[in-house]
């Protein structure tokens, strides 16, 4: 049907985002226009853009991303843009300017970082404002926290499950092999666990489910704070639980077996004393782990730095101590001089070659519409859904030749040539340190214990690391040999 438009409706169009295509005359002394009442809604309205967005629509918590509001809005755009009504007239600029429309920017290239901002206030705006802070840790009856971190206590002390996962005893054999196979450590007929350490194991999972995900948590220790590196890590030279598929410990032979193995300890600094170890003498299989937080102050908040302490619980007491076995310090163990805390800022550590890593990130739902007034995108964000969450963290491998400045200005920063790493301490440090989070003074200090920062090569095997360990080393101590350490003690042993 032929639609006619009063000169009134005409000076409308003319200064709306539609243009007027393959019209006829019309007769301007005609009573008001017959239009759809969606069409005419988008005219009474006085919508910025060609189309109505003012639906809402659920953002999921595993969808806060921008190519998810981008296929929202695009879905919008072509379904709209098919009706009949609509294909009798040209949208200006097409999905991109409805997209700059909509998220209030005036060049193409800028709608994209625009969502991006968008999830990054809102978000923001939530985790500062709404979130409880400063909540302590899970006391475990029997132990301090100061035990745990240094590598002692109950948690660390017993040679036991604290975790038993069923199903991976009755694919090793099932009852033909165990006489209990259960959830409760307690019963296990190969190293039973305490009733105490059992417990322990209880109140961190507990802890994990009830707070860890809603509530932001203060320092383990009073004190804690590693200023000079914004950043903590455990390294672990024991693993006291089998049957979770980590480590070396399994049935029958558990006791004083080695971690999964993903770096090696360079030397021992015992005050004014030095000890090498070359990983040629068969160094003991270590497992470090990191977490790391900007220490610039971010617009919007930084959830991994807020949840920097849930992220040193979630590394040490429930991904690796809970779920994995892995306790005791590195000098701890037999092999190694002087004394170390399990878990501790990164420049209270001695020289590692590289660690694993892991970020805390937030997700919460949101709606999204157009709204009415200023036709702009909004997020409402749909009360109680907050979570904070955990992955491997994500880097790049460092690379000189880039800087911060090329990075924050590039339109495409998949396509400056940085390589992708993930699991990495030092490649999610370079990440901070080229996003504007962190700066070089930090690094300087980070560097001198994970020394495999400017070598990404030390993530691919004991050969390459035993390179930058050995380079390290003779850069530091120019007078020193690059040898194991024998002590008198060692010596005397050997004799006996």
């Amino acid at each position: 049907m032929m639609i006619k438009l009063s000169i009134a409706i005409l000076a409308i169009l003319a200064s709306s985002p539609f243009t007027l295509a393959d019209a006829e005359p019309t007769n301007t002394t005609d009573d008001a226009p017959i239009t759809p009442a969606y069409q005419y809604d988008l005219y009474r309205n006085q919508l910025p853009t060609c189309f109505d967005y003012r639906e809402a629509f659920n953002v999921g918590n595993d969808q806060l991303n921008w190519y998810t509001l981008f296929g929202r809005i695009r879905e919008a755009y072509e379904l709209q843009s098919q009706a009949d009504w609509a294909k009798k007239w040209g949208c200006n600029g097409g999905l991109t300017k409805e997209l700059m429309t909509l998220t209030g920017v005036e060049d193409s290239d800028d709608w994209r970082p625009a969502l991006e901002l968008m999830l990054e206030r809102a978000l923001g705006t939530v985790h500062s404002n709404l979130i409880p802070k400063d909540e302590p840790w899970v006391e475990i009856e029997g132990t301090t926290l100061e035990e745990f971190m240094d590598g002692q206590g109950i948690l660390n002390d017993e040679t036991s499950n604290l975790l038993n996962i069923p199903y991976e005893f009755e694919r090793r054999g099932g009852y033909d092999r165990y006489f209990y196979i259960g959830e409760d450590g307690r019963k296990n007929d190969y190293l039973s666990t305490s009733e105490a350490s059992y417990q322990g194991g209880v109140a961190i999972m507990k802890f994990y489910n009830n707070t860890l995900d809603n509530k932001f948590l203060k320092a383990p220790v009073d004190g804690m704070k590693c200023e000079t590196t914004n950043a903590a890590m455990c390294c672990w030279s024991r693993d006291r639980q089998y049957n979770d598929n980590n480590g070396q410990c399994s049935f029958g032979s558990c006791v004083n077996k080695e971690p999964g193995d993903n770096t090696d300890l360079c030397w021992v600094e015992e005050g004014e004393e030095v000890f090498a170890y070359p990983n040629g003498d068969d160094e003991r299989d270590l497992h470090c782990h990191g977490v790391s937080w900007s220490n610039i102050e971010q617009e919007y908040g930084d959830v991994n730095n807020d949840a920097k302490w849930n992220n040193l619980f979630y590394v040490s007491m429930y991904d690796h101590l809970y779920k994995r076995g892995y306790v005791d310090s590195i000098t701890d163990a037999v092999d190694f001089m002087g004394e170390q805390s399990m878990c501790g800022c990164v420049e209270d550590m001695n020289p590692v070659a590289r660690a694993d890593c892991t970020e805390a990130y937030a997700t919460a739902n949101y709606t999204m519409f157009q709204d009415q007034d200023t036709g702009l995108l909004v997020l409402d964000y749909a009360q109680d859904t907050f979570e904070i969450k955990f992955r491997s963290c994500e880097g790049f491998n460092y690379d000189a030749d880039i800087s911060p400045t090329d990075y924050q200005e590039a339109v495409r920063k998949d396509k400056i040539g940085l390589k992708r790493k993930t699991n990495d301490l030092s490649a999610f440090i370079y990440r901070q340190y080229l996003e504007g989070k962190s700066d070089e003074t930090i690094i300087a200090e980070y560097e001198k214990t994970v020394i495999g920062y400017r070598n990404p090569e030390v993530n691919n095997n004991d050969a390459a690391r035993e390179v930058v360990c050995q380079a390290a080393f003779e850069k530091k101590f120019p007078d020193k040999e690059w040898a194991l350490t024998v002590v008198e003690e060692d010596a005397e042993d050997e004799e006996l």
